[in-house]
């Protein structure tokens, strides 16, 4: 048979099933929710992603009483506990509480979830002539505390989410009763006092007795003295200066200053988490600015300037680069500190810089101490150098329009 031959029956073929496809009637998903049949009815937004549409409630296009209908069974053995997925739902007083918990004049329900997947389930026992949210996944009615849609213990009475500053729920879900204090919904926190137990910043919390981070006690630390500083992990008190849970070694604490996210200063020098600044004027050292382009992350990064130059900190690589103005360019240069071998004490391995000259960033240069002669442990430092330029041309329009 000739490639022609061939090549003519296969068209037809190909031909023939697809128009054999297009008369087959295709059987609709079980899960998905034909819109179009109640497309005469205005859709009612209940929030929190519910809505109601030709007698339904429907979550992301689906019923929430067929979503996960043909696996709950095998959902149920995976969570290890029965579920019953929302039957009989009574549309009229069906109430969105948040996009995990919802009721109805009748029942209460929660929202499993899994990648791509949900199951609006019935709660057992739950109340809903009683049941409110408090936050985040916490919930209650007048017999029983939940969490994640789970029964848990509490006093309903008396819970309450502890607040940030900000007067919104915090973080890492904590609250409280009359009798504890819970960390991540369930957690007790050992001997922390839920009359005193507050939030301060960041994972800072305290009592009238104790510090923490996290539920983590902070072993020395002063509650009277404990001082916060924002949204970062930095704290300190009349003896010690914190990083989250950790003691920053040889930072001294009565002359610590925070200066901006990962960047400090004591008595002793500037320091970032990994760095420091060589012969920088401690008493004028200041921020000026924060840089969008100084790090991964908008404002992130920041200008510093004392008395001798500015500096640029890049909080993606925890780095800090001397910038000196000169009559058409800034001069950019950096310190390469290594450890020497048994000793753990930092020693001068290599500088490197850089010029900035309007937008463009030239004369790269490394420049080794006498002692290393092998090159190749600092070559990143030019590729580090060079993805900075964001942060330094940014930096560079306050320098030059001062």
């Amino acid at each position: 048979m000739s490639k022609l031959k061939i090549i003519i029956i296969a068209c037809l073929l190909l031909f023939t099933f697809l128009m054999y496809s297009n008369f087959v009637e295709k059987e609709p998903l079980e899960n998905s929710y034909d819109a179009t049949q109640d497309s005469y009815v205005e859709e009612e937004q209940l929030g929190h992603g519910y809505a109601k549409k030709g007698g339904h409630i429907i979550f992301n296009g689906q019923r929430i009483d067929r979503a996960g209908s043909q696996d709950i069974d095998k959902f149920s053995k995976t969570v290890r506990r029965p579920l019953t997925l929302a039957q009989n739902v009574d549309v009229n007083s069906f109430k969105a509480l948040s996009s995990s918990y919802t009721k109805d004049k009748n029942k209460v329900y929660y929202r499993w979830v899994s990648p791509g997947r949900f199951w609006v389930v019935e709660l057992p026992n739950a109340n809903p002539a009683t049941f409110e949210v408090l936050g985040f996944e916490l919930a209650r009615d007048d017999r029983q505390m939940w969490s994640y849609g789970s029964p848990i213990s509490g006093d309903v009475a008396t819970a309450e989410i502890v607040l940030d500053n900000s007067g919104t729920p915090n973080t890492f879900r904590v609250w409280k009763d009359k009798d504890r204090v819970y960390y991540n919904g369930i957690m007790v926190m050992q001997n922390a006092d839920p009359n005193t137990f507050r939030h301060l910043d960041q994972g800072y919390y305290r009592d009238d007795k104790n510090v923490y981070w996290s539920n983590e006690l902070l072993n020395g630390a002063d509650p009277e003295t404990f001082k916060t500083y924002g949204d970062v992990p930095y704290a300190a008190d009349k003896n010690h200066v914190w990083r989250g849970s950790k003691i920053i070694k040889n930072a001294d604490a009565p002359s610590f200053v925070f200066l901006h996210n990962g960047v400090y200063k004591d008595k002793n020098g500037v320091f970032t988490l990994r760095d420091s600044v060589f012969n920088a004027d401690i008493p004028t050292f200041k921020k000026i600015m924060s840089l969008k382009d100084g790090g991964s992350i908008s404002n992130d990064g920041a200008l510093f300037e004392d008395t001798l130059r500015y500096y640029v900190y890049i909080s993606s690589s925890d780095d800090i680069y001397a910038l000196e103005p000169t009559a058409n360019s800034i001069f950019i240069s950096k310190l390469i500190w290594l450890n020497e071998p048994h000793t753990n004490v930092p020693i001068h391995g290599a500088t490197i810089s850089a010029v900035l000259n309007g937008n463009a960033l030239s004369d790269v240069k490394l420049t080794l101490q006498h002692q290393y002669k092998d090159s190749q442990q600092f070559e990143f430092w030019k590729r580090k150098i060079i993805s900075s330029k964001p942060g330094f041309i940014e930096a560079s329009s306050y320098i030059n329009n001062k």
